[in-house]
């Protein structure tokens, strides 16, 4: 049986399932793509103990229907050195595997393939499964501005995964560590709907899809099947284990009354978290933000080598003058997150409470928030 293909479609096609493997010496079938052929199209998945992910070929072939398996990183290392040209893959039966053969002008290479499923792929979506469609670009940077927050705590699971909720026509995404909160809220970015629903997605599957999603919005659809979740792309379909749990009541710790409001060049600010951080204490990463009438001055100390910065940028600001101090590398991260704003709002309420940033001018659309804890000075 042969394949036809160019090695630029099934290069980029085993690119995006395979950022879903990583190597497992107990479970070495997961090291591996599995193809299959049936009704005229060609699909390549791969899968760990979680999950699976899989696509669709652009292919030719004489041969209607077959299913072969192929060592991921051999396979995808031979094809990245060729020359972006036609490829004819045949597979020859060895009755117990493949002698498996790429061609392309002037070599060739070979290597032994499965003849046996190593992993199921089933969706089973049924009758009378609720499916949610969204915006793939919200569902992008829905992930994106929250995934980075996400605890790695054995002790609380639900908090390493980012909650995707749905509330009528709003989709909302949020992440926490404990000293962070990331929430990033889409208003009417859904089909009218009257569904409440709420689930955790583990950061692996985060991570695939914030790789795996293009700029270009297309529509995704999204349905639980038992204790997975699947997400449906044109270019891809992923399914994954979910975090099973309930997630805390997030919106309870964000602040109500911050009255005292700081509008801040993102741009600058970054630029001084990164100078005065260079001199914090290494272990708590802490830096003292004071803020006054058009002014911000940074501050960090490390007196265990007797270092210490201050610097000042001007700000516009309303409300008392106040100290507070925060971990700067969470507070770096945060800002660094918020791409789409020049300029950002920060609002504080005391010294002992938490402190929230947002986007100077969010739109009816969507809004981000963060919070952050403070730190004692």
């Amino acid at each position: 049986m042969k394949i036809t293909v160019t090695k630029s479609e099934l290069q980029n096609k085993l690119k995006l399932v395979g950022r879903f493997i990583a190597p497992n010496k107990v479970n070495q079938q997961y090291d591996s793509f599995l193809f299959e052929r049936r009704g005229g199209i060609l699909q390549v998945t791969a899968a760990d103990e979680g999950g699976w992910i899989k696509t669709i070929i652009e292919h030719t072939s004489d041969t209607e229907e077959f299913l072969f398996s192929v060592n991921a990183k051999t396979f995808l290392d031979g094809i990245n050195q060729i020359p972006e040209q036609p490829l004819i893959i045949s597979l020859t039966d060895k009755n117990t595997y493949y002698d498996l053969l790429v061609e392309y002008a002037g070599g060739r290479f070979s290597m032994c393939a499965g003849i046996h499923r190593i992993f199921e792929t089933k969706e089973e979506r049924k009758p009378g499964d609720i499916v949610t469609s969204i915006s793939s670009i919200n569902l992008l940077y829905g992930l994106r501005r929250t995934y980075f927050r996400a605890a790695s705590d054995d002790l609380r699971p639900v908090m390493n995964g980012v909650y995707l909720e749905l509330a009528g026509a709003s989709f909302t995404f949020a992440a926490s560590d404990g000293h962070t909160l990331a929430v990033m809220e889409y208003f009417g970015g859904g089909e009218q709907s009257e569904i409440r629903s709420g689930v955790i997605l583990a950061k692996k599957l985060c991570k695939v899809l914030i790789d795996a999603l293009p700029s270009e919005d297309e529509p995704v659809e999204y349905f639980t099947s038992g204790t997975n979740i699947v997400f449906s792309h044109p270019l891809f379909t992923v399914s994954y284990r979910m975090v099973e749990g309930k997630y805390p009541n997030f919106r309870a710790v964000i602040p109500k009354n911050n009255s005292n409001i700081a509008s801040v060049d993102r741009n600058s600010f970054i630029s001084l978290l990164k100078r005065v951080l260079v001199f914090s204490n290494k272990n708590t990463n802490l830096i003292k933000l004071s803020f006054q009438d058009g002014k911000l001055q940074g501050n960090a100390v490390d007196m265990d080598y007797s270092m210490s910065a201050s610097e000042e940028m001007p700000i516009e600001y309303s409300g008392n003058y106040m100290s507070i101090g925060f971990n700067g590398v969470f507070l770096l991260d945060l800002i660094s997150n918020m791409q789409t704003s020049d300029h950002i709002k920060i609002l504080l309420s005391d010294p002992t409470r938490a402190a929230i940033i947002t986007e100077d001018a969010p739109t009816d659309a969507e809004q981000l928030t963060y919070i952050i804890m403070p730190m004692s000075i």
